[in-house]
């Protein structure tokens, strides 16, 4: 196989990974699958190359991960949870395969890739919004309804509000980085429009972390290009979002709840109260197994338990998980795991400073903010895209230089 026709392969089998958001769940699964073994096909026909290193530095976390089913007593559910989170270790090992030209070659296709995540996130939001006010809904009940449509009535589609608000902040950030480079005035339109429409359904969703997340990393990233023709129009746009949060009935009443924070015994039964309720039993939990914590199989109903004992009706019926990553490896594997797991995205982090890669910081940055108050890497809609995007930007940073590409260093 010709040069070019080796590269132009490795292109194409890694692209659909970006518009797997636009697959029903039960096909994403098989698409990462028929990638894999593409790669695996074509390690095998261009000389075998594993980055062991590589594999090592952001596959390991996953091996502790499995070993606490060794005190884990339903191993079923362990399994299935091993299973939903694989992608911590499969996409590790999917770009250890690629050797140092074959990541360069990634990365000057790499515009191309965020672009049509940028685009499969777009069009999931509005085809779903298309639909269901064709079918379902006036405008205006879409504007009260489509958040919960989106997470009961679409089947295969299905995505809580949450973690397609974390879609569209994401591609945000993405367009971001391809504004700060020369667009031409075709592309640069299109992002900013299809922006606009992505931050009006962040605004349906009414979803509070992705927003602070979203507006502290963005601005984060924006400062740092030291730019006033960027930062002006941009703190100008951040002020006019803040005002749309506070004029609209629903968002400014999420955010309220941040204030007026109680726990559920003592206040309402909102999303804030919830969770601070969920936390303070999760620590109590945590505490009777703080080293080695319960195990894959076992942590969940560990916690529901603590709920049914405290009589919370609130807390016993919605069987909530811990709201929080951390927390949750915690109850997991204890002290041990989350060291473990801090570890691997500490390295990730400081690698991606000591080359300046602002973009991933900005993305890592982005993850860790929002896993202070879910668990997105124990949902398909999280843990798939957390570790796709972790990897793929982390090939240019772990134990390599920034490679050159026509004379340009990648960021990413």
């Amino acid at each position: 196989m010709s040069s070019e026709k080796t590269y132009n392969y490795l292109k194409y089998i890694i692209w659909p990974l970006f518009a797997l958001v636009l697959l029903p769940s039960n096909l994403k699964a098989i698409v990462i699958g028929i990638v894999f073994l593409s790669l695996l096909l074509f390690r095998f026909k261009n000389k075998f190359y594993l980055n062991k290193k590589f594999f090592i530095t952001n596959g390991l976390f996953f091996f502790f991960l499995t070993l606490t089913l060794i005190y884990s007593s339903n191993l079923g559910y362990g399994i299935k949870k091993l299973s939903t989170m694989s992608s911590l270790v499969v996409f590790p090992f999917m770009f250890s395969l690629l050797r140092k030209e074959e990541r360069n070659y990634l990365f000057s296709n790499l515009d191309t890739y965020l672009k049509t995540y940028i685009f499969s996130i777009f069009i999931l939001n509005a085809g779903l919004f298309i639909w269901f006010w064709a079918t379902n809904y006036t405008f205006d009940e879409m504007l009260i309804h489509f958040a919960t449509a989106i997470d009961k009535d679409a089947g295969k589609f299905n995505i809580h509000p949450i973690y397609i608000s974390i879609h569209c902040a994401l591609a945000i950030i993405f367009s971001a980085f391809l504004l700060f480079k020369n667009q031409k005035t075709l592309s640069l339109v299109s992002l900013l429009l299809i922006d606009a429409g992505l931050l009006s359904f962040i605004l349906l969703y009414s979803k509070k972390g992705p927003i602070i997340a979203l507006v502290l990393v963005l601005t984060l990233l924006v400062l740092s290009q030291k730019n006033i023709n960027i930062t002006r129009p941009y703190l100008m746009g951040v002020f006019t979002f803040i005002l749309l949060i506070a004029t609209i009935p629903k968002t400014r009443e999420k955010f309220y709840e941040i204030i007026a924070m109680e726990n559920l015994q003592e206040g309402k039964a909102s999303s804030t109260n919830i969770r601070y309720s969920i936390y303070t039993k999760s620590l109590e939990v945590i505490e009777e197994a703080p080293v080695l914590g319960y195990g894959i199989g076992d942590y969940n109903e560990r916690l529901f338990k603590a709920y049914y004992e405290s009589e919370n009706y609130i807390l016993q019926k919605g069987r909530y998980n811990s709201h929080n990553q951390i927390l949750s490896f915690l109850l997991i594997g204890g002290i041990v795991l989350m060291i473990v797991f801090m570890g691997y995205l500490t390295l990730n982090f400081l690698y991606a400073i000591r080359l300046d890669n602002k973009f991933f910081i900005a993305v890592m940055l982005f993850y860790f903010l929002n896993m202070l108050t879910e668990n997105i890497l124990e949902r398909e809609d999280g843990v798939i895209f957390f570790a796709l995007f972790l990897n793929l930007f982390s090939l240019n940073s772990l134990f390599e230089k920034l490679p050159e590409i026509n004379n340009k260093k990648v960021l990413v």
